[in-house]
């Protein structure tokens, strides 16, 4: 079942330096105060942090929504960020951060303890199992051969984690970006896919974030 809210446009960005990947901030937001119908809960999307200061926030996400939408961000470490769509960008939105003087000023010392960390952080994707893409944007192929815009959480030669506008069942069939597979389990922020086979982590990206059709 698909959901109605516009998917954001794939990024065409060049890929970073070997070990940048560590320093990505990956979190989960609602927007428009969104639901599930079924459960009645928050529903949330992965995301990624592309800018951040005391005032707003640049997100790369799976799903859009309107200027002036409510926006609500848990990102780990940092907690709960509450907002607004300011802006519509290519691969996302900017949103302007609601916040008392108080909370600014404590979420400038959160967001400056955290650089610091980040910025000490060099780890090199080879080394491990799971790692997040330089580029999330990718786009999920189903069997009717119909396409939806997806963001790729993590992943690694045997499977990927997705967020994107809609809920598939698990044994479900897709190709995501070039590599097939099938969804074996729901997420908290979307759903885990397995591949049919093993991909060599060398070209795992390329074969995976493909563009847009």
């Amino acid at each position: 079942m698909r959901l109605g809210l516009r998917a954001a446009p794939a990024s065409t960005s060049g890929k970073t330096a070997p070990g940048e990947e560590s320093r990505v901030i990956t979190a989960k937001y609602n927007i428009a105060d969104r639901h599930d119908l079924r459960t009645g809960s928050r529903l949330f999307f992965a995301c990624r942090v592309e800018h951040l200061t005391d005032m707003e926030m640049t997100l790369s996400v799976p799903v859009t929504g309107e200027i002036g939408d409510a926006v609500f961000v848990q990102v780990k470490a940092l907690g709960d960020i509450k907002g607004s769509v300011v802006k519509r960008t290519r691969t996302g939105f900017v949103m302007s951060i609601s916040a008392t003087q108080a909370e600014r000023a404590r979420l400038k010392v959160k967001i400056d303890w955290f650089e610091k960390i980040r910025a000490r952080k060099a780890v090199n994707k080879r080394l491990h199992d799971r790692f997040t893409p330089t580029n999330p944007h990718s786009t999920l192929i189903f069997g009717d051969g119909s396409t939806l815009r997806c963001f790729v959480v993590d992943m690694s030669a045997s499977g990927a984690a997705v967020s994107a506008n809609v809920r598939l069942e698990a044994g479900t069939p897709l190709a995501l970006g070039k590599v097939v597979g099938r969804v074996v389990r729901h997420l908290p922020n979307g759903f885990a896919i397995r591949f049919v086979s093993a991909v060599n982590v060398g070209v795992l990206e390329d074969l995976l974030i493909k563009p847009s059709i």
